[in-house]
């Protein structure tokens, strides 16, 4: 049962970033490079991969609830523990978003009146 709910978590954790990173990258014109991202889609996108992170930790907990020393503690410390261990391994997610906002080059938009 287990490797069922593993196997949902993490199908779903994938989905919230692949969701969450395709809501940045749509904004981004190309024919328009100085068109900048709204900031509500950078907010959404980033509550999405959290989310996904958060699932990601509902994985963790899974697997370490398999493990014999775990017998001992409640599940909440475990999950608590779980969301510990994937913030310092994979945090750096968060800030996807706001990164390809702020590192996308920008061109000064020329008006075809002035051409």
């Amino acid at each position: 049962m287990i490797n069922y709910i593993q196997l949902a978590l993490g199908l779903a954790s994938v989905a919230c970033i692949f969701i969450g990173l395709v809501t940045t990258l749509r904004c981004l014109d190309r024919n328009d490079s100085s068109k900048d991202i709204p900031k509500d889609k950078i907010i959404k996108s980033t509550i999405l991969i959290l989310i996904a992170l958060l699932l990601y930790s509902g994985v963790k907990t899974c697997s370490n609830l398999v493990s014999e020393a775990a017998a001992d503690y409640d599940i909440t410390v475990i999950y608590m523990a779980s969301v510990v261990e994937v913030a310092k391994t994979f945090g750096f997610l968060i800030f996807i978003p706001l990164l390809i906002k702020v590192l996308r080059p920008r061109r000064i938009s020329v008006d075809k009146k002035d051409q």
